[in-house]
């Protein structure tokens, strides 16, 4: 598989996140870095590997669908009387 590069405005369509948001999470570890795609200086163009991306809006819908699941269970625990001691003999 050859891995595509890509710009900020191929970017926004996988990650509807602001060039802001991207650069903030991407200096807290929480976004893959990108990577440099010519240029000496600080402002050179840059471009994050398709593949990457991929792999981070996965791991993200992922987390939140454990973290939904995790709400449904509890909210069902928080609504189920706790079963007494005469319920556990029968």
């Amino acid at each position: 598989m050859i891995n595509k590069i890509l710009k900020f405005k191929e970017l926004s369509k996988y990650v509807p996140l602001s060039r802001t948001t991207i650069w903030r999470r991407i200096k807290n570890g929480q976004f893959p870095k990108p990577i440099d795609l010519g240029g000496n200086s600080k402002n050179s163009a840059k471009g994050w590997i398709e593949s990457d991306i991929i792999g981070w809006v996965t791991e993200q819908q992922t987390k939140k669908i454990t973290i939904h699941t995790c709400d449904i269970l509890a909210e069902r625990q928080k609504n189920t009387p706790p079963i007494t001691t005469n319920q556990r003999t029968k």
